[in-house]
C-alpha cells in the first residue's frame, strides 16, 4: 500500500490541479490495468442542452419557412389567380418567351394563336403562361446625323 501512495503522489506532482489520479466522489478511480485513471466530471450542458438545441432548430426552420417557402407560395397563388382570369382575346407570354393571343380556353390548356397574322394555333398548358401582356413592337426612331460627312474627309 505504501508503494501505491508514493506512486499517486509522484503522478499528482506531474499533473498539478488533479490529473490522472483525481478523486471522484471521494474514491480514487483505477483503470482495468490497475493504474490510476482520469475521469472527468460531467459538465452541465448550459443553455444548449436538449431543449436549447430543439429551440435552435425550430428557429432555423421557422426562418426558412418565413423567408423561402411563404413568399414562393404567395407567388404561386398570384400566378394561379392570373391564369384563372385569362379569357379569349387576351395577349399572353409563355414560359418560353413566345407572345400570342388566346383563341380558346380549355380545362387545362389554352389554344394560343402565334405569329403576326395569327395563323398558327397551338395548345399551351395553363401552367406555361407566365404573364398577360402584348409585345412592344413599335420600333424606336433612329437619330439621323445632322450633317452628312463630306467626301475626302
Amino acid at each position: 500500500m505504501a508503494e501505491w501512495v508514493i506512486a499517486t503522489h509522484l503522478i499528482d506532482d506531474m499533473f498539478p490541479g488533479g490529473g490522472p489520479t483525481e478523486n471522484v466522489g471521494g474514491e480514487q478511480v483505477i483503470s482495468e490495468t490497475g493504474t490510476p485513471a482520469y475521469v472527468p466530471e460531467p459538465e452541465s450542458p448550459g443553455f444548449f442542452g436538449t431543449w436549447g438545441v430543439l429551440v435552435l432548430w425550430a428557429v432555423v426552420f421557422g426562418g426558412m419557412w418565413f423567408f423561402l417557402i411563404r413568399p414562393q407560395r404567395n407567388r404561386e397563388k398570384k400566378v394561379k389567380e392570373m391564369q384563372a382570369q385569362i379569357s379569349t382575346g387576351d395577349n399572353i407570354v409563355t414560359s418560353g418567351g413566345l407572345f400570342g393571343q388566346i383563341a380558346d380556353v380549355g380545362d387545362d390548356c389554352f389554344i394560343v394563336e402565334f405569329g403576326t397574322n395569327r395563323s398558327l394555333r397551338i395548345p399551351v398548358l395553363k401552367s406555361d403562361v407566365v404573364g398577360v401582356r402584348a409585345p412592344k413592337m413599335t420600333p424606336q426612331p433612329k437619330e439621323m446625323p445632322k450633317e452628312l460627312p463630306k467626301e475626302g474627309e
